[in-house]
């Protein structure tokens, strides 16, 4: 009977668990889960649910997201994976198995998986990797009322949608109205009247980093991208910017720090030094060099004994 009771106190606390994480976006359940030591954040990370999982997933520190795949069963990082958009699934390929993603792959409709091969096609630092295939477009002959009506009939929008793109039957781009502008615009006028015509662009093999520099000098919430014809392929949005900015920027801190990457504050200590493998090897190598500089001069430190308050210095 205590069995029972505690089997049902446990399945109880993990559904009110499941209740307050529910609430929680899902940047925030990643802060916490990091905080958390090993067997507490394995805990919590097992009471959510799949869906919710992938937004947190791709939300987690690199270091921490390997972690958290690695203790993960198959049967659930299976679930979690295949709940993931092809954006986000493009985003975390590198850290799952192999065997995993092969299997999501085969489980996608044929859309979705052509979407994820174009996005793994592009070079890990270009824009390609970085822009969203889900864009909203309209043509240059419809009227604003026709837009408006087509945007209500959709079952969503794009996320970060401050405007459409316009273009032709070709899909060529040829200009960006905003959604203020459709708003404010009468109904009966049409599109080309009201739009901004060869509007800025990347191509998806720019670097990601100029993309990020044209966020920042012209304070952009999303971009279009074209490729060598001109046609519009799929759009970056500035939560992506800001992602790759912060990723960035950890990398050369830590590189700064003598660091290959992010560290979990609860890992191991075989994990610690393999990541400071190189800070640490460049500090032997000075200690050798220390000590032959020192044996050089051993005699003259014996005639004058107060050198030696300059060693450690050295």
């Amino acid at each position: 009977q205590r069995g029972v009771a505690a089997q049902l106190q446990k399945r109880q606390n993990t559904a009110e668990l499941q209740r307050w994480l529910r609430g929680i976006h899902p940047a925030d359940v990643a802060f916490i889960l990091e905080a958390l030591e090993p067997d507490d954040r394995l805990h919590v990370w097992e009471a959510l649910e799949p869906a919710q999982a992938a937004e947190v997933l791709v939300e987690f520190e690199q270091s921490v997201r390997v972690w958290v795949i690695r203790e993960t069963g198959r049967h659930r990082l299976l679930r979690i994976a295949a709940a993931l958009d092809p954006d986000d699934l493009a985003w975390v390929a590198d850290d799952l198995p192999d065997d995993i993603m092969r299997e999501v792959r085969e489980s996608l409709s044929e859309v979705d998986r052509t979407l994820l091969q174009q996005a793994d096609a592009y070079p890990p630092q270009s824009v390609g990797r970085l822009m969203s295939l889900d864009v909203a477009t309209a043509r240059e002959t419809q009227t604003v009322a026709d837009v408006l009506r087509d945007l209500q009939t959709r079952s969503y929008l794009p996320e970060q949608l401050d405007r459409l793109f316009v273009v032709d039957n070709r899909n060529v781009l040829r200009g960006a109205v905003s959604l203020q502008a459709l708003v404010l615009a009468k109904p009966e006028a049409t599109v080309d009247t009201i739009m901004e015509r060869d509007p800025l662009t990347f191509r998806a093999q720019d670097t990601a980093a100029q993309a990020a520099r044209a966020f920042e000098r012209y304070n952009l919430v999303s971009m279009p991208v074209v490729n060598e014809r001109g046609k519009l392929v799929g759009r970056v949005t500035v939560d992506a910017v800001i992602d790759f900015i912060r990723v960035t920027a950890d990398k050369e801190a830590l590189a700064m720090a003598g660091l290959r990457g992010g560290e979990d504050i609860f890992a191991s200590v075989w994990e610690s030094a393999r990541n400071r493998s190189p800070w640490l090897f460049v500090n032997l190598i000075t200690a050798f060099a220390a000590t032959r500089f020192i044996g050089i001069f051993e005699s003259t430190i014996q005639e004058l004994v107060s050198l030696a308050t300059l060693m450690p210095i050295v």
